[in-house]
C-alpha cells in the first residue's frame, strides 16, 4: 500500500544532508512512500528496498528498513528511537507478515490489499508500557522560501479486530514536537467485542482527513504529525493496526479561502466537470428514471465546502446552458447558499448547502451548467454540469373482473374464462334470471395521467346476442 506526500505549491521538503528528518519534495511533484524499492531513500532505503519490517536506522543501506531520519517512534518496552537512531531488533524489527500477529511490534504487511512489493505499516501493541501507550512520528521539514500557512491530511487506517478489548488509534500533531494537539474527530477506537471480519479498512478512502490551518512554519523549520495507541476497554490481547496512504498537501503564504462542492453523500464534484452522474447527484434523473413533465419534480442538495484557511464568500449561483430554465436554485424552505462560509478549523469543515430542482416542461434530456461566483482566486466561478431526462406521463388500461374470477381481460379476448369474469355460469342459468357480473376499469398508466373514458355510451356490447346482456351502470368518464 501507499503511503503519500503530497506538497503542492511550494515545498515542506528538499534535498538535505541524512540529518535532517524530512520528506524530500522538489517543488509540486508529488513523492510517494509506498514501502516498496521505489521509496525514497530519504525515508527508507538506498538503494531502494521493499519494506520488510527490519528496523530503523539513519540513511539505511540495508534492505528492507525505513530511514530513522524521518521518523520517531516511542513506546515499545524495548526502548525508543529518535530521530537518527538505530532499532532494527526486537520490537522494531518484527519483519514481514501475512496473518494475524501477538508479538507486540513494527511489522511490514504483505496480506490482501496490501502485498509483498508493496506492504502496509502495522502495529502491534502489547500490555501497558509495550507501545501502551505508544507513538509514530512523522518529521516534516518546511524547505520552501516561504511560510508554510496549512497542511491539508489524510490517510487510510486497518484494523484487525480479533481480540476482546478495544484500542485507540488517534492523530495529533505539533510545531515543537513537545506540545501535541489532538484532533478528536479523527479519533478510532477498535469495538471490544471481536468479529468475523478480521483485517480491514476502517471507512471509505480515506478513512480520515484534516486541514490544519493557522500555521506559520518558517522555512527549515520542522512540522511533526504523530499517530498514538493505547488500551480503551476489556480484557485480553490487542487488536493490530495498519497505517497507510497518507496524503498531505501544503498551502503557503497568506492564508486564502478554498471552495471545494460535494453531493450530500459525500462526492466531490469537480470545477469543470462536463459529465453528470448519479453518484455525484449531478443527473438528477438519468434515462431508466425520467421525471413526469406533470407537477413532478427532482431535486439535489450539493454542500459549497471552505477548505481555506481564509472565509470563502459565496456571491452568486447561477444557472445557465440550453435547458437552464428547467432548473431552479431552491431557497424557499431550503438553504441559502449564497454567503460567507467560514475558514476550516481542525477536522471541521464549514459549508452552505445548495439546493436545486429539476421541473423539466418538456419530455426528452435537460442539460445546464452551475456556476458557483465566490472568492476563491483560482477557482472563479466554480462550475459543472447538470442533467435529467423528463417524460410525458401516458395513461394505460386494463380491465379486470372485479368479483368471482378477477384476473386480467386482454384487450382483443375472444375466448371468455371464468378466472377473467368474462364466462357466465354454462348450467344452472334460469332463462328470464340475470346473473350479474361485474369488472373494474383501471388506469395503470403514470402518475399524473388521467385516462379519459370518452365513448357514448362509455361501455357498449355488440357481437352476435348482445339482446341478452345489458350494462346495468356505466363508468365514470375520468380514472
Amino acid at each position: 500500500m501507499r503511503l503519500k506526500i503530497l506538497l503542492l505549491t511550494a515545498l515542506i521538503g528538499s534535498v538535505f544532508h541524512h540529518a535532517y528528518g524530512q520528506v524530500n519534495i522538489a517543488n509540486s511533484t508529488p513523492v510517494t512512500i509506498d514501502f516498496s524499492a521505489t521509496t525514497p531513500a530519504t525515508v527508507g532505503t538506498s538503494p531502494g528496498s521493499a519494506f520488510a519490517g527490519n528496523g530503523f536506522a539513519p540513511a539505511p543501506t540495508v534492505a528492507g528498513r525505513l530511514n530513522s531520519n524521518a521518523w520517531s517512534v516511542l513506546g515499545f518496552d524495548f526502548g525508543n528511537m529518535g530521530y537518527g537512531g538505530t532499532q532494527t531488533v526486537d520490537d522494531f524489527g518484527r519483519g514481514s507478515v501475512s496473518s494475524p500477529v501477538l508479538t507486540p511490534g513494527i511489522y511490514a504487511y504483505t496480506d490482501a490489499p496490501a502485498s509483498v512489493a508493496n506492504p502496509t505499516l502495522l502495529i502491534q501493541s502489547g500490555t501497558p508500557g509495550d507501545f501502551n501507550p505508544g507513538s509514530i512520528t512523522l518529521r516534516i521539514r518546511n524547505a520552501a522560501s516561504t511560510n508554510l500557512t496549512q497542511l491539508e491530511l489524510s490517510y487510510n487506517l486497518f484494523v484487525r479486530n480479533d481480540e476482546p478489548r478495544s484500542s485507540s488509534f488517534r492523530f495529533s500533531h505539533s510545531i515543537d514536537d513537545i506540545t501535541y494537539q489532538q484532533e478528536a474527530t479523527l479519533d478510532y477506537v477498535s469495538p471490544d467485542a471481536p468479529d468475523a471480519f478480521q483485517w480491514g479498512q476502517v471507512g471509505v478512502t480515506p478513512s480520515r482527513s484534516i486541514i490544519i490551518t493557522g500555521l506559520n512554519i518558517a522555512p527549515n523549520a520542522y512540522f511533526y504529525v504523530r499517530w498514538s495507541i493505547e488500551d480503551v476497554a476489556g480484557s485480553g490481547d490487542r487488536d493490530e493496526f495498519g497505517l497507510d496512504d497518507i496524503v498531505i498537501t501544503g498551502s503557503y503564504g497568506a492564508p486564502a479561502p478554498e471552495i471545494n462542492v460535494q453531493s450530500v453523500g459525500g462526492v466531490t464534484v469537480l470545477s469543470g466537470d462536463t459529465t453528470p452522474t448519479v453518484a455525484e447527484s449531478t443527473d438528477f434523473a438519468p434515462a431508466g428514471a425520467p421525471v413526469s413533465t406533470a407537477n413532478s419534480t427532482a431535486s439535489t442538495t450539493f454542500r459549497i465546502q471552505n477548505l481555506g484557511g481564509a472565509a470563502l464568500n459565496v456571491a452568486n449561483v447561477t444557472i445557465t446552458g440550453i435547458n437552464a430554465a428547467n432548473f431552479t436554485v431552491y431557497t424557499t424552505g431550503g438553504a441559502n447558499p449564497i454567503g460567507n462560509i467560514p475558514a476550516v478549523s481542525g477536522s471541521v469543515i464549514s459549508f452552505r448547502e445548495l439546493t436545486i430542482l429539476f421541473d423539466p416542461s418538456i419530455e426528452g434530456l435537460h442539460t445546464a451548467r452551475v456556476n458557483i461566483i465566490n472568492t476563491d482566486s483560482n477557482e472563479n466561478p466554480y462550475w459543472f454540469d447538470i442533467r435529467g431526462y423528463g417524460f410525458i406521463p401516458k395513461p394505460d388500461i386494463n380491465v379486470k373482473g372485479l368479483t368471482g374470477g378477477t384476473s386480467n381481460i386482454s384487450s382483443g379476448n375472444m375466448i371468455p374464462i371464468v378466472a377473467n369474469n368474462t364466462l357466465w355460469p354454462i348450467t344452472g342459468t334460469i332463462v328470464g334470471t340475470p346473473v350479474v357480473k361485474d369488472f373494474r376499469i383501471q388506469n395503470t398508466g403514470n402518475v399524473g395521467a388521467p385516462l379519459l373514458l370518452t365513448g357514448t355510451p362509455i361501455v357498449s356490447i355488440g357481437g352476435v346476442n348482445p339482446s341478452d346482456f345489458t350494462v346495468t351502470t356505466q363508468p365514470t368518464a375520468t380514472s
